[in-house]
């Protein structure tokens, strides 16, 4: 599924790409998120216009006339109790398939604008927001010490490796590692291609790829580790951008997911000029960059 800047939706097959009109009011819509959840519903997040609920051929919308926080819907997860957590530009909010109950600064949420959800090895919800980072616990925002070190961060990518470290992409101010309570930030002086990090993918053989305004780059994970361990070494950022065949070197980030791993292995990034595909390849560590 591809969302476009412009607020249309896309699918493709690996065959053929079309356009989605599957959606009520199509051309009033401007999409910004999709997700399917477990039980095989479409999720359609907007910028205005709330969340649709796609399922059997039925179509349902949640608005702020709904007690949705905001309509401007920035991501969408499931959490283990099939609860629909939304990120938006004013709280979080969550649908338990029968009402909505929102979180806000009032509830313990560090900031009103929310850019990131994800969900840690505990089950708790991890939400990144344009000023700090929270745990939702048992239906709480609960206070982390841990995370009161990243208060005046933009949060706008999430990940968490085997070992249970975030890794966390920021607005402007590098990435960042959050390990057994310690935190720390890599920059363009450790090695960073920029340090604004829209999203954080991570394959199998160890690698981080990450997507930014400078355009995407991987780096070794063994090299990121023993740099936050205070060991020798040094990282290697491998960039890709216009010399591999992009349009634009600028990706696009600010809703998620701003980018994700196909079932083929294949990494796909959303850029101002297009969607970005890279194949990372078997042999010699090639990698193939086309722009759908």
């Amino acid at each position: 599924w591809i969302a476009t800047f412009t607020g249309q939706l896309y699918h493709y097959d690996r065959k053929k790409l079309e356009r989605f009109r599957g959606l009520p009011s199509d051309s009033d819509l401007l999409v910004r998120t999709v997700y399917e959840d477990r039980a095989g519903a479409l999720w359609i997040g907007t910028n205005g216009s709330g969340a649709i609920r796609l399922f059997q051929g039925r179509s349902v919308a949640y608005t702020t006339r709904d007690g949705l926080r905001s309509d401007s819907v920035r991501q969408i997860l499931e959490d283990q109790a099939s609860g629909i957590w939304m990120a938006t530009g004013s709280g979080l909010s969550r649908w338990d398939g029968h009402k909505i109950a929102n979180y806000y600064i009032e509830d313990g949420l560090s900031y009103p604008s929310v850019r990131s959800l994800a969900i840690d090895r505990n089950g708790d919800i991890i939400a990144g927001t344009d000023s700090g980072l929270n745990r939702i616990h048992n239906l709480r925002i609960v206070s982390d010490p841990a995370f009161a070190q990243l208060n005046k961060e933009k949060i706008w990518a999430i990940h968490e490796d085997a070992d249970g470290a975030l890794w966390l992409g920021s607005r402007g101010g590098g990435l960042f590692r959050l390990k057994s309570g310690r935190l720390f930030r890599f920059t363009v002086r450790d090695g960073l291609l920029n340090d604004s990090i829209y999203q954080i993918l991570e394959l199998p053989k160890g690698k981080l790829w990450m997507s930014s305004p400078a355009g995407v780059f991987s780096i070794a994970m063994n090299e990121l580790d023993n740099l936050a361990d205070g060991k020798p070494g040094a990282i290697h950022a491998v960039p890709y951008g216009t010399p591999d065949g992009m349009e634009s070197s600028h990706m696009n980030g600010g809703s998620q997911p701003a980018g994700c791993i196909a079932s083929s292995g294949e990494l796909w990034f959303p850029s101002i000029r297009g969607v970005i595909r890279i194949d990372p390849g078997v042999k010699d560590g090639a990698v193939t960059v086309a722009v759908a």
